[in-house]
């Protein structure tokens, strides 16, 4: 299967705006088996990097809030995801600092292979 690794999730202030720039990224490696399947079959992958909110039993469960563009992907490497957001789309908690972080996917275009994982969670007052 194939692994990502090194998740990370930026985000970023735009001074004198309600806009943050937020920035995720993941590195997707293969075997040498499935480069194998890939470079045979013409085989693509779609990357997907969707932010939620992160909640504890007593808040119920986490929330999905939003997903940055999806890149189509056909080799390993460390892929990088942008969007520009009001603040108030990272506000997930009614009272007190919100938890976000980031979870990517990685499925295969008709093709039984994927993988998942997630940034560490950040916390801050959106």
């Amino acid at each position: 299967m194939p692994t990502l690794t090194n998740p990370k999730m930026k985000i970023v202030a735009t001074a004198g705006s309600p806009t943050l720039k937020i920035t995720t990224s993941v590195t997707v490696k293969f075997s040498a088996a499935e480069e194998n399947i890939i470079n045979c079959n013409s085989l693509k992958f779609k990357l997907k990097s969707r932010i939620w909110g992160e909640d504890d039993d007593f808040n119920g469960g986490n929330d999905p809030l939003f997903w940055l563009p999806t890149k189509t992907i056909t080799k390993e490497g460390t892929y990088t995801f942008v969007r520009n957001v009001h603040h108030g789309m990272l506000d997930e908690d009614s009272v007190g600092d919100d938890e976000v972080y980031a979870r990517f996917f990685l499925q295969a275009v008709a093709f039984p292979m994927s993988a998942a994982t997630r940034s560490p969670t950040q916390e801050g007052n959106y």
